[in-house]
């Protein structure tokens, strides 16, 4: 069966992963069919899925991990395929929604009064 999976790039603690058709049984990192897109987890700007590949695989009946699902869906591409919209050549972005980016809390200031023993 061949099915959607990622494949691990990069360097130590950065990883990199693309996006690949392969057969299921096939080891990870190896040969694989078709590179669909790329997933970079510490910068979504810099991942992409190209929308011509995943429908292509999809109409061959292709699996998927669930990781690639999630993926698949955050781009938009299964909205598109119900309803029946022509796929884009272009790369589609996955980029995360400004509103939604983590803040991080700060520490209350030292008190300035110090105490003597």
């Amino acid at each position: 069966m061949i099915e959607f999976k990622l494949f691990r790039r990069g360097r130590t603690h950065l990883p990199i992963y693309e996006i690949v058709v392969a057969e299921k049984r096939k080891k990870n990192g190896g040969k694989f069919i078709a590179k669909a897109g790329v997933y970079d987890p510490r910068n979504l700007e810099n991942s992409f899925l190209r929308e011509d590949v995943v429908r292509k695989w999809l109409s061959y009946g292709a699996g998927m991990t669930t990781k690639v699902h999630d993926l698949i869906s955050k781009a938009g591409i299964f909205k598109r395929l119900n309803k029946k919209e022509e796929a884009s050549s272009q790369p589609i972005h996955l980029v995360m929604p400004t509103n939604q980016k983590i803040k991080k809390k700060r520490k209350p200031p030292l008190s300035k009064t110090r105490t003597k023993k």
